[in-house]
């Protein structure tokens, strides 16, 4: 519930840093980047156009396609943003974020990763 946070984290260098493209589980979105030691927030915001499924129990995809420093933020199929960023150019790995802060022993299951290349 609230602000109980998952999403991806993508161009990591080293499993740590990258950008962090994250949902609440109350509908709000983040994108932004973990440097190593501060993390950089470059946009936010609500679930205008109701792309984000809100509460317990609810499938979200979630999705960048990322084009060099042009970051498009997707859920369900829905653009909801589009950010110009620079920081991390390198391909690197990426993984899943989830942070417990209203919820004790909040979970989050992943049934799906995917990763294109295109040309």
């Amino acid at each position: 519930s609230g602000l109980d946070t998952y999403g991806l984290v993508y161009r990591s260098p080293d499993y740590i840093k990258g950008y962090w493209f994250t949902l609440t589980c109350g509908g709000d979105w983040a994108f932004g980047y973990w440097n190593g030691e501060d993390y950089v927030l470059l946009a936010d915001g609500s679930d205008i156009n109701h792309a984000v499924l809100t509460g317990s129990n609810q499938t979200n995809r979630v999705g960048v396609m990322a084009t060099g420093s042009i970051h498009k933020l997707y859920v369900n199929g829905k653009l909801i943003a589009e950010v110009a960023d620079s920081t991390f150019d390198e391909t690197g790995s990426f993984g899943a974020v989830i942070a417990a802060y209203s919820t004790p022993n909040f979970t989050l299951s992943i049934s799906e990763f995917a990763y294109w290349t295109i040309e």
